[in-house]
């Protein structure tokens, strides 16, 4: 399993709390996956339940180790 890195763009949701103080933000997403399809889905899912709507993707790419 591989580790991904989604960066989202994203706005609140109309019953956020914070609708009111917050236009949008940037998400770093880490996801341990077992393809970047999996990742992106994971990623945009959990954003999603925690109150924001995602509507754009910055980035996306496996995380590579150096050693």
């Amino acid at each position: 399993m591989a580790v991904y890195l989604v960066r989202l763009e994203a706005i609140p949701h109309n019953d956020n709390p914070v609708k009111a103080e917050c236009v949008g933000a940037y998400v770093n997403c880490w996801v341990k996956a077992d393809n970047m399809k999996i990742a992106f889905q994971t990623a945009t899912e959990y954003v999603n339940n925690q109150g924001w709507e995602v509507i754009s993707v910055e980035d996306q790419f496996e995380v590579q180790r150096e050693i």
